[in-house]
């Protein structure tokens, strides 16, 4: 892989070898691409980071969500979001290639069918897309995530127990790995022997 990100408007007509992180809040996803970013000599691409001009494409409004979340909460900010969401998530993987992709928690967990399928189709040209857990059990996950970050709000504790609950995430990811009983090396060693199919 190469040491700078490469821009192309087109999608590759072979499958992607390009690391794809995705998992609730908490879940490691940016520890583990810094690490794998090393290894691989691949720059990260972090949804959190460029998703402002994709949501600007589609009219995102800093002053509308704010009003929503002071009328509806945490939750119709979150719905007003998906949108944005799922179309950044497109723009990206259009935009990006040869780099380690570190999805923010939302962008893999649709409840629209339609968003969940944009997902899927966006997705199916990518064979490492990894799903990063603590632990198979959902409690467990839930306990050991909240545990990381003490600072969450209510919401985001509330939402994140929902992206654990959603199958969103499973069902475009070719890799689940638990990190439960592993530092973030033992991780990353694990995600790239899943990878390179040693």
């Amino acid at each position: 892989m190469s040491s700078s990100v490469i821009r192309s408007n087109t999608q590759n007509s072979v499958l992607s070898s390009d690391p794809v992180l995705i998992g609730p809040i908490a879940s490691g996803k940016s520890t583990i691409a810094g690490i794998l970013s090393e290894k691989l000599g691949a720059p990260v691409c972090c949804l959190d980071r460029v998703r402002w001009g994709y949501y600007q494409e589609l009219g995102f409004d800093r002053s509308f969500a704010a009003e929503i979340r002071d009328r509806e909460g945490f939750w119709g900010m979150y719905r007003y979001w998906k949108p944005f969401e799922i179309h950044a998530v497109e723009r990206v993987l259009q935009d990006y290639s040869d780099c380690i992709f570190d999805f923010g928690a939302g962008h893999s967990v649709y409840e629209n069918e339609n968003f969940s399928g944009r997902l899927k189709a966006a997705l199916a040209g990518y064979r490492n897309v990894i799903l990063l857990l603590p632990s198979a059990i959902l409690n467990e996950s839930k306990t050991i995530l909240e545990s990381r970050k003490e600072w969450m709000s209510d919401g985001a504790r509330s939402v994140n127990e929902h992206f654990l609950g959603s199958d969103s995430n499973s069902q475009v990811a070719k890799f689940t790995v638990y990190t439960k009983d592993a530092t973030a090396n033992q991780t990353a060693s694990e995600i790239l022997r899943l990878i390179e199919g040693d």
